[in-house]
């Protein structure tokens, strides 16, 4: 069972994961040593990957979608999908659709390419949304938020 100390100093490393041990520290009341045991203990059974958010449309990656899409080639289009370079993100989920994706291409050309070899595919249904903007990205458990949230 993760403690209450174990939240706060899950929350100060989700809002900047590069801060000292000290910082942490110092915001969170723990001692390093605790903090420093704990993050073992963390990247063993908690933390799944560490990983830099990203501002694609800097990298030139200027259209970003969510894709919902049902197939009967369940196996070809799980294949296909976790080997394409555009697919950011990849989940399995429940109901019509087989997979829920994130994917960045540079411009609409990249992702009208993409659809077409996805088409190859037993396709049954599709549903497909285009991210005009950020508002919060990875916010959960973060400091601010834990505090509003942690009565649950």
């Amino acid at each position: 069972m993760v403690s209450k100390k174990d939240f706060k100093i899950i929350s100060h490393l989700r809002q900047n994961a590069r801060r000292s041990l000290v910082e942490v520290s110092k915001k969170t009341g723990v001692p390093v040593s605790t903090i420093y045991d704990r993050l073992k203990v963390y990247n063993r059974d908690i933390v799944k990957k560490n990983c830099v958010l990203l501002d694609f449309s800097a990298l030139g990656y200027g259209i970003r979608i969510f894709l919902a899409i049902g197939t009967d080639d369940n196996e070809g289009t799980h294949k296909f999908l976790k080997t394409h370079p555009n697919v950011n993100s990849m989940y399995v989920i429940n109901n019509e659709y087989n997979f829920f994706l994130d994917c960045v291409f540079k411009g609409i050309a990249d992702m009208h390419d993409f659809l077409q070899e996805l088409a190859q595919f037993k396709i049954t249904k599709r549903n497909l949304f285009t991210i005009l903007n950020d508002i919060r990205n990875e916010e959960f458990l973060v400091e601010d938020s834990y505090s509003s949230s942690s009565k649950t």
